[in-house]
């Protein structure tokens, strides 16, 4: 009986555990986003204002993420710099998008558009809304792509 006691017991502290470190997400005001993250949005989504921001911890990082007013998402790492950007509808504002990048989409895609933008520690990954999925390196230059 002890032991059966002591095995449930150390089982329900396993769970207890295992759960503490699952996601955790918290809505928070827009005015405590890191004000490098304001800056950004109030320089590139001209008119938009931030709808909602959640503050997740994931893997012992933070970021946040920040819903805009013209359907616009934005993700932040703990320090404010954008990791990834996306709109749908209307497409990312081009002035995040790297030059060399605008340029080769503007080449060889020219009736698409950039609906999400998202810079790794590895490459950008830019979506279109053909669906295409486009890689670039950090300085631009064209990687792969998949359909």
């Amino acid at each position: 009986m002890k032991r059966n006691i002591r095995l449930w017991a150390l089982t329900a502290l396993a769970l207890i555990s295992f759960t503490s470190c699952s996601d955790d997400e918290k809505i928070m005001d827009p005015s405590r986003l890191p004000e490098k993250a304001q800056n950004f949005i109030t320089n590139n989504f001209d008119g938009a204002t931030i709808t909602n921001v959640t503050k997740e911890y994931d893997d012992f990082t933070i970021h946040y993420d920040a819903y805009l007013s013209d359907g616009s998402y934005v993700e932040f790492d703990k320090d404010g710099r954008w990791r990834e950007v996306e709109n749908r509808t209307k497409g990312v504002p081009t002035s995040i998008i790297p030059v060399k990048i605008m340029e080769y989409v503007a080449t060889n895609y020219a009736d698409n558009f950039v609906i999400k933008i998202e810079h790794t520690d590895r490459h950008y990954e830019v979506e279109l809304n053909n669906d295409f999925d486009l890689y670039f390196s950090h300085d631009g230059n064209f990687i792969r792509i998949e359909y």
